[in-house]
């Protein structure tokens, strides 16, 4: 795994996600060179309270982490793994 995309839900039924389950996420992908990005913290704070979109947060603790993975250049087929 080279990149892991991650954020909170969103429309009516979205349910709360919580501050340690991202950063911890954060923290594995760190330790294993993967890339990480956050999304956003969804429709749902932490305490369950609405948020409108327009408000979301989409930084961790002040940082706001928008990383994607390396490419490496491949020699033939575009579809060649």
């Amino acid at each position: 795994m080279n990149w892991v995309a991650a954020g909170g839900e969103h429309g009516k039924e979205a349910r709360a996600m919580k501050k340690e389950w991202i950063l911890s996420l954060e923290n594995e992908c760190k330790d294993q060179s993967v890339a990480f990005y956050f999304m956003g913290w969804g429709s749902v704070d932490e305490c369950g309270k609405w948020r409108n979109r327009a408000n979301e947060l989409k930084t961790l603790d002040g940082v706001r982490y928008r990383e994607f993975p390396k490419i490496k250049e491949r020699q033939g087929s575009l579809l060649d793994f």
